[in-house]
């Protein structure tokens, strides 16, 4: 459909360009969430033309994963046969495109994408960012490995992926889960960090710049769940007790309540808990803080990725604190773009934060380094490289 072509003219032969592709977006993905921007900014980068066949379905990730329990499994099954059909027909009345991109979570949009794939022959690439078995089973325990439900996730997850044509994965080492858990085989993979949306998360020159008298601003945001490590933030604060060094932790979710009873046990008197707050505000909480942290979660996911809040930190030129894994240290160096300090120890955290807090001149090489990184190797245009192969599939 899109193959170069010749044509014979008065004046010789013309090439004419190729025809770049046309990509439906395809599900019920959160149109807030930084990863489907990311990877959609990315093919815009490329010159691809992208439509958008979306229909809100879920009110958060909680709520898609709770799908698989029996009680909300017949209301979503029911409202899924009234919103699905809608959504296939609209996405045929973009025929013909040769690209279908399923965002993060879309396991039950695949299905019904798949459909319209194969009606009109265009190719499935599957961004899920996360596993099902490893992140309902393994890192956020919902339900027991040995049980009749968790296995009917692994099978359904298999299945959710052997009718993709190509998967995106965030980073080398996650690539093993994908390779072992779905079946998947290596050459349908492709690996894209996950990156940020350039247009929200930049440095300005002022940032780092910042003044120490004001005290020093630590800052974690997230969803709490078991993979961020937040107890560890909170014991490392209370380790500290240095009222000169406050910590904000912003988001609710899992693990909450738990370590909010945490901070009270301890008496942590330099730890201020926010609740969620709109994505756009985001970058002004990042310039806000001096010092940025990543995940300290010691499951098996914490080791094999890096979420989107050390590529947003990092971006924007801030000192960020994570935890040492494989898939961090494949990408970083520590000590240059970033520290890392052991997952689930505090005492190191700690201790991080203090030399953080003492030494600006390292706050602000860090910074820069970070920043330079991550223009050079996971910007949209660094992250459309690694798609532009696909290209290839169409001519």
């Amino acid at each position: 459909m899109l193959a170069e072509s010749m044509q014979e003219g008065r004046f010789g032969s013309i090439q004419v360009a190729p025809v770049k592709p046309i990509v439906v977006v395809f599900g019920t993905f959160d149109l807030d969430g930084g990863r489907a921007r990311t990877v959609c900014d990315a093919m815009r980068c490329l010159g691809w033309r992208l439509e958008t066949c979306h229909r809100r379905f879920w009110s958060g990730t909680a709520a898609k994963l709770g799908v698989f329990r029996a009680a909300a499994m017949l209301r979503t099954v029911g409202r899924a046969a009234v919103m699905y059909p809608f959504l296939v027909f609209r996405a045929l009345l973009h025929v013909p495109f040769d690209f279908m991109l399923i965002c993060p979570g879309g396991f039950l949009d695949i299905c019904f994408g798949w459909i319209v794939a194969r009606l009109t022959g265009a190719t499935i690439i599957f961004d899920p960012l996360y596993g099902l078995w490893e992140t309902i089973v393994e890192d956020r325990q919902l339900l027991s490995a040995r049980s009749a439900p968790a296995k009917a996730v692994g099978l359904f997850e298999r299945l959710c992926f052997r009718l993709a044509d190509v998967v995106l994965v965030d980073t080398e080492d996650h690539v093993a889960y994908f390779l072992r858990q779905a079946g998947l085989s290596r050459r349908r993979i492709i690996v894209v960090p996950v990156g940020a949306e350039d247009g929200l998360f930049y440095p300005r020159e002022s940032d780092f710049h910042r003044r120490d008298s004001d005290g020093t601003n630590v800052l974690f945001y997230g969803s709490m769940i078991r993979l961020h490590g937040a107890d560890t933030i909170i014991r490392a604060a209370h380790k500290i007790g240095d009222p000169q060094i406050r910590f904000t932790l912003v988001g609710r979710g899992q693990m909450s309540e738990e370590v909010e009873s945490l901070a009270k046990e301890l008496a942590c008197r330099n730890v201020t808990f926010v609740p969620r707050v709109p994505y756009e505000t985001v970058p002004d909480l990042i310039r806000n803080a001096d010092i940025c942290l990543g995940i300290f979660g010691t499951t098996q996911k914490a080791q094999d990725v890096v979420p989107t809040k050390v590529y947003q930190c990092l971006a924007m030129g801030k000192p960020v604190v994570t935890g040492d894994t494989p898939a961090t240290r494949r990408l970083f160096e520590s000590g240059k773009h970033l520290l890392t300090v052991p997952c689930g120890d505090a005492a190191a955290l700690a201790e991080a934060i203090v030399r953080l807090k003492n030494d600006s001149s390292l706050r602000e090489s860090l910074g820069r380094a970070a920043k330079d990184l991550y223009r050079e190797r996971f910007s949209a245009a660094a992250l459309a490289q690694r798609l532009k192969p696909l290209e290839a599939r169409i001519r």
